[in-house]
């Protein structure tokens, strides 16, 4: 009889360890999902701040492309204005020179 008491004292010392391993496995496991979902969490505001970071560098980039077009297209038109300019120059000049040569043969 006494034998069979400490059996049962013994399976009931195995099934209270068996149940507080149980509990504590459930725990750890929720502890883990916890540092899971919050490491998650972080990782994917890490990722939206860094998409977000690359949105505002590429709408910088299309700004000093289009900034960078308009110079060029300015310089481009400074530089047909200044062929302009110096065509007419030039015209003005060989009609001078025409009307000098002109002015001596007829002196």
């Amino acid at each position: 009889a006494t034998l069979a008491r400490m059996s049962e004292a013994v399976d009931g010392a195995v099934e209270a360890i068996r149940a507080e391993w149980a509990r504590t496995a459930e725990v750890n496991g929720r502890q883990m999902t916890e540092a899971e979902a919050r490491l998650l969490a972080n990782a994917t505001r890490a990722v939206e701040e860094v998409r977000s970071d690359v949105a505002r560098a590429e709408d910088r980039l299309r700004a000093a492309d289009t900034d960078l077009a308009a110079r060029i297209h300015d310089v481009d038109a400074t530089a047909a204005v200044a062929a302009v300019v110096e065509a007419l120059v030039s015209r003005v000049e060989s009609d001078e020179l025409g009307a000098r040569l002109a002015a001596t043969e007829a002196a």
